[in-house]
């Protein structure tokens, strides 16, 4: 959000030229490898903790259906940041949306749903 709200609109009032130097600079280096291995080691630690905690006995349950679909979205959203969502990251109120949905299941697992 920081991004969409503060860098993105600073770099739409930069000239022509230095937009395209810097926008074809972002997503690079060792800020993507970071942003790569956060995200990936967080849905990879959530699935490591709900096993760890005996979800998959009971995937029939409300939790149990909870913790796969906030699993289901981690994952694509997962995917997008490896693959860069085939050519550009997902649109971002999309991305946005998945990520209320899952961050709106985690809380509800927290309360047992």
């Amino acid at each position: 959000m920081y991004f969409d709200f503060t860098i993105k609109p600073a770099i739409a009032s930069l000239p022509e030229g230095a937009r395209e130097e810097f926008s074809s600079r972002l997503g690079t280096g060792l800020a993507r490898r970071i942003t790569v291995i956060t995200a990936t080691g967080t849905v990879l630690l959530d699935a490591l903790r709900g096993i760890a905690g005996g979800v998959l006995g009971i995937l029939g349950t409300a939790y149990g259906l909870t913790w796969l679909a906030a699993f289901a979205i981690g994952l694509v959203m997962v995917a997008s940041i490896w693959t860069r969502g085939f050519g550009g990251r997902m649109r971002t109120p999309f991305w946005y949306a998945l990520f209320l949905v899952m961050f709106t299941l985690m809380i509800a697992m927290r309360f047992g749903y």
